[in-house]
């Protein structure tokens, strides 16, 4: 993003010169970013889901691992 609007400098004084105000300028730039960030959200989202799917796995072992009665499990034995 820095590169795009690096190349685009002469754009933005151009538009900011007959009165352009720099809010205007800068809704350009996060317009222009937001494919980027979409496409960074999708990917990042869908790396994380496994994530979470294997962090579920092994919470719910573990809180069945937590309510063992501690007198039954040595019975068991």
């Amino acid at each position: 993003m820095a590169h795009s609007v690096a190349q685009r400098t002469r754009e933005f004084g151009i538009r900011m010169a007959p009165g352009a105000h720099w809010r205007d300028v800068i809704q350009l730039v996060i317009w222009n970013a937001l494919p980027l960030i979409g496409t960074g959200l999708v990917i990042g989202l869908g790396a994380a889901l496994p994530a979470v799917v294997a962090v579920l796995a092994t919470l719910i072992p573990a809180r069945r691992a937590v309510n063992v009665d501690p007198t039954i499990a040595l019975r068991y034995e």
